[in-house]
């Protein structure tokens, strides 16, 4: 059965940014935003209105809080059990909202626009889960999860497997792949799904600001 409602935007924001050396989140990117502000913002722009931030702990939450002022008032919600990666941060996401889909994007994804979101929300949502594959990597940390991943998600954080990739390929869910056919179509480039990792693929974006943090 197609479900209708209107999803909840989740931005994953709990990484360690151990290969930055600092954190990712709160990297500026041109224009002044951060690469958390650029993520809350796109999935604004593709049409939804509920949109929360996943933390890997409490501390993280309140630390990004301050350094913010745009996260006054907005949910974020905590990994269950803490820093155990964006498997847990989902369920977190899903547990806050049961019922609801989660369009959910990591924060540094600095070429993802509101269109290749605004293509997967038009999708039938009659799946457990709709997952971009482009070139052959699959892309779990910018897809729609449906309410049946929270149970299997549970039981794998539970039993410590972490990964997106056991969550996929649980035999309980319904998983369609978007495909580099699919990504032709409607015209997203496979860099939409780039992330930046290190200083280096920071500086590559030609922010002067980043000209620093790849010298240092």
């Amino acid at each position: 059965m197609n479900d209708n409602r209107e999803p909840i935007g989740v931005v994953l924001a709990g990484g360690s940014s151990a290969r930055m050396g600092r954190d990712k989140a709160l990297l500026s990117l041109p224009g002044g935003k951060t690469l958390l502000e650029r993520g809350i913002d796109t999935l604004r722009e593709a049409g939804l209105s509920r949109i929360v931030v996943s933390v890997s702990s409490a501390q993280r939450g309140h630390a990004l809080r301050a350094a913010l002022p745009v996260l006054s008032g907005r949910a974020i919600v905590v990994d269950c059990p803490p820093d155990s990666g964006p498997l847990a941060g989902l369920c977190a996401a899903m547990s806050a909202f049961p019922g609801y889909h989660v369009l959910l994007i990591a924060c540094d994804m600095p070429h993802l626009e509101p269109d290749p979101l605004r293509a997967m929300l038009d999708e039938p949502r009659t799946v457990d889960a709709l997952v971009p594959v482009a070139s052959g990597q699959l892309q779990p940390l910018c897809a729609i999860y449906g309410p049946a991943c929270l149970r299997v998600a549970g039981r794998l954080l539970a039993t410590g497997r972490l990964s997106m990739r056991d969550l996929l390929a649980s035999p309980e869910l319904r998983v369609r792949y978007l495909d580099d056919a699919w990504l032709a179509a409607k015209k997203i480039p496979h860099t939409a799904f780039d992330n930046v990792n290190t200083p280096a693929e920071f500086a590559a974006l030609g922010h002067p600001a980043s000209q620093g943090l790849a010298d240092g």
